[in-house]
């Protein structure tokens, strides 16, 4: 997607440090989690949130589409 933020995986990054570092004000933690999560479902080892790949380029979600997952739904997941 033109104009959409990217942010490539470093060695030693985490679901949880990214999520922090590009969340948009507005949205949990949870939720930013879940929408990187399936945005990038080719970055994660064997579909598992905890084993993110290096080398991968993340599509960063903007606000509007991370606040589409309702925050319950993001807790369970």
């Amino acid at each position: 997607v033109e104009g959409a933020a990217t942010r490539a995986v470093v060695a030693g990054d985490t679901l949880g440090k990214i999520a922090a570092q590009t969340m948009p004000s507005g949205v949990s933690l949870d939720q930013m989690l879940v929408s990187l999560f399936r945005n990038n479902q080719d970055a994660f080892d064997g579909g598992n949130m905890n084993r993110l790949k290096a080398g991968k380029i993340l599509s960063i979600p903007d606000a509007e589409t991370v606040g589409k997952i309702a925050p319950s739904d993001a807790r369970k997941e």
